[in-house]
């Protein structure tokens, strides 16, 4: 597993380092049988072929990585629609640069 951001890191992380670490998670993490490069950050996430248990260790993961931990609200089927998305939601949890 890849280190975590610390909080410090936070305030200087922005959309495309998330979505840097958040295709990380998916391809070192989940083994995501995608490059990494090949990942379309607006593309829908069941296009990877994500089953219910990969969207829970996708979960876990990313409250690891980014040291929060995702509120009810941010559990609905628009956060983990993209990784766009998803980015979006974390950047608000960490207060990172938009």
């Amino acid at each position: 597993m890849s280190a975590v951001i610390s909080s410090e890191a936070h305030r200087q992380t922005d959309i495309d380092t998330i979505l840097t670490v958040l295709k990380q998670i998916l391809v070192d993490d989940l083994n995501v049988a995608v490059p990494r490069e090949s990942i379309d950050a607006n593309a829908p996430l069941r296009d990877l072929n994500m089953d219910s248990v990969a969207l829970i260790e996708l979960i876990s993961a990313v409250e690891v990585r980014f040291e929060f931990a995702f509120v009810d609200s941010d559990l609905a089927w628009s956060t983990f629609a993209s990784l766009r998305a998803l980015s979006e939601v974390i950047a608000k949890r960490i207060g990172a640069t938009t």
